[in-house]
């Protein structure tokens, strides 16, 4: 009986493993979520109780993101609506706009970039916009930027 002969046998199999790359799988990166802080579409002197807002989330993948929006609208035949534009680096990438009228939505989430481009997105450009009801813009937040950690 040869002794060695099923401990080079263990020994090979374990180098079978390691060869054919079989093991756990890659982790996925993870990025933090960013929140959107409620963006009021008038200055807070003109509307105190800001309105006409959009406030949600971003939730960062590795090439695209998931955003999240609630915009309101209070407003008597006007609309409200958020613009969304994704960059890598300084490059614009991709838009979206979500909005409401007279009312406050939830939006189902949507994505925002593109999942072909190396890298991805890396930065997320918010702003309000309230529009009259002859479509003409009337007033806007700042931009917001939210940037991938």
């Amino acid at each position: 009986m040869n002794v060695l002969r099923p401990v080079a046998a263990a020994a090979l199999a374990g180098l079978a493993v390691v060869t054919t790359g079989q093991g756990p799988a890659a982790a996925a990166v993870q990025f933090a979520p960013d929140t959107i802080p409620k963006l009021c579409a008038f200055a807070t002197i003109i509307d105190p109780d800001c309105n006409e807002f959009a406030q949600g989330t971003i939730n960062w993948g590795n090439r695209t993101a998931t955003i999240t929006i609630k915009v309101g609208d209070k407003s008597s035949g006007g609309t409200t609506r958020v613009f969304f534009d994704a960059f890598a680096g300084s490059t614009k990438v991709d838009s979206d706009v979500r909005s409401a009228g007279g009312v406050t939505v939830t939006h189902t989430p949507f994505v925002i970039g593109d999942p072909n481009r190396p890298g991805g997105i890396n930065r997320i450009r918010t702003q309000v916009c309230y529009f009259n009801a002859s479509n003409q813009r009337v007033s806007c937040s700042t931009q917001w930027n939210d940037i991938r950690d």
